[in-house]
């Protein structure tokens, strides 16, 4: 119950009692007191006066008492401490918030609420504040479409669908693709007939019945046949059949139908869909979208005073990147530069940065607008945390720091210059603690519900 509401009722409490005697005494005649026993009422108005006041005084002292505040007290001192109810106070579900502890579950951190990052030293001067877009995976991105003209007969897919490598998409039928499959078949047929009259003419002429001139031109139709037959087959490969299904129509299993079947060539969603049934497809026009977007790019700008820093960083390898976007504020996500462009925009007068970013959560989507900053002062300089991971109380700066298991600790810290997001740390955890960086105000919420009435009842 918050402090307004148990305010209200403990107010309340003499007011009914007062009013249930004084209805007594009217019902009595008597007008004379409102109180049958004055000494007894003012007894009882006073002992709940005193019950409010110690209430009160439970209140404003709640979490400090006479040993002051958490964040004045060692962290050994706060998990040794025990509460009243013979437990140490950081696993009582009631008191740990007195010690300034919360208890986050593994499930907060997996899901991406509560985020964690490493104090780290790092030289804010060297620190690189970039802007950019979010981009597709050129490498896990097809625009799939017909190598010639058709008609859509069947889409076998639907917006959004998540397919796997080899799926049938789509099938277009293609007049233009019908012929090629019966040149093929005559082609191949041709072949064969001419691979006959040359094994005839290789027989007679070993008997001596064959001129050498009729072996010779028989060998030399049976050659012509052959590469008829590949010049089809390779037709038919440009058009979009694939190995088997061409075997397919040589063995008789296929026929000459012209269907162009459009299938994944790899596993990934169905990012757009232009397929209507019926409709005319010219060859070359896309039909489907298939993208993997759990990796995505990043492009951003690097002007030419950062270039030389920036390169010198990329000779010992991939440069670690935080990104932030705007519809996930208070979050960042972790990446790498791994490639600089060799030219430079002419009109920007900037060098284009890939960006390496793992999005297996789904929460980063192409044509987002995204703010990098790079840190190539990592190992160099004061301790640094993330802007994110401060919060305040009474004027108190602090942090959450990771003591143990799931559990968080607040702690002090005294900060210095801010830059790029980030903040030095003049005192607090030290370098390689981790601390909360995003979710923070869950575990504030959580320590200081004291400041609401709530908690153990003392």
């Amino acid at each position: 119950m918050n402090r307004i509401l148990m305010a209200l009722l403990l107010a309340a409490l003499p007011l009914a009692g007062c009013g249930e005697r004084e209805a007594d005494h009217e019902q009595a005649g008597d007008t004379t007191s409102s109180c049958e026993d004055p000494i007894g009422c003012s007894d009882e108005f006073a002992l709940i006066e005193d019950d409010r006041a110690a209430h009160e005084a439970g209140y404003e002292g709640h979490g400090h008492g006479e040993e002051g505040s958490d964040l004045d007290r060692p962290v050994a001192e706060l998990f040794a401490a025990r509460c009243e109810h013979d437990m140490a106070a950081h696993e009582c579900e009631d008191c740990r918030y007195e010690v300034g502890v919360a208890c986050v579950s593994s499930n907060l951190i997996k899901s991406g609420l509560v985020q964690l990052e490493p104090v780290l030293r790092r030289d804010l001067d060297a620190m690189l504040r970039l802007t950019g877009e979010i981009q597709f995976d050129e490498r896990s991105i097809a625009h799939l479409g017909p190598r010639v003209s058709g008609v859509v007969d069947e889409v076998q897919v639907e917006l959004g669908d998540r397919v796997e490598a080899g799926r049938l998409l789509a099938i277009l039928t293609s007049h233009e693709l019908a012929e090629a499959q019966s040149e093929y078949l005559l082609a191949m047929e041709d072949r064969r007939v001419a691979r006959l009259s040359l094994d005839r003419q290789t027989s007679l002429r070993k008997d001596g019945i064959s001129s050498e001139r009729d072996y010779l031109e028989s060998q030399q139709n049976s050659r012509a046949a052959e590469i008829r037959a590949d010049l089809a087959k390779q037709r038919l490969l440009r058009f979009g059949l694939v190995d088997s299904e061409i075997i397919e129509l040589r063995d008789g299993i296929g026929s000459a139908d012209g269907h162009l079947k459009v299938r994944a060539p790899f596993s990934g969603e169905v990012l757009s869909l232009h397929a209507v049934l019926g409709e005319q497809i010219e060859a070359g026009e896309e039909v489907i979208l298939l993208g993997d977007t759990s990796s995505l790019w990043a492009w951003v700008d690097i002007y030419e005073s950062q270039l030389a820093r920036l390169r010198k960083a990329l000779d010992s390898g991939p440069v670690p990147v935080k990104i932030s976007v705007q519809s996930e504020l208070g979050r960042s996500f972790d990446g790498e530069i791994d490639h600089l462009n060799r030219w430079m925009d002419e009109h920007t007068r900037t060098v284009r940065a890939r960006i390496i970013l793992d999005n297996r959560k789904g929460d980063l989507h192409p044509g987002m607008f995204a703010e990098a900053r790079v840190s190539l002062g990592v190992g160099r300089g004061p301790a640094t945390i993330p802007a994110t991971a401060l919060l305040e109380d009474e004027g108190r700066s602090f942090v959450f720091m990771r003591h143990e298991g799931d559990y968080f600790v607040r702690r002090p810290v005294v900060t210095g210059k801010t830059q790029g997001g980030w903040v030095e740390l003049l005192d607090g955890p030290a370098p390689g603690e981790e601390v909360v960086t995003a979710g923070a105000f869950l575990l504030k919420s959580d320590v200081l519900r004291s400041k609401m009435g709530e908690g153990c009842a003392h």
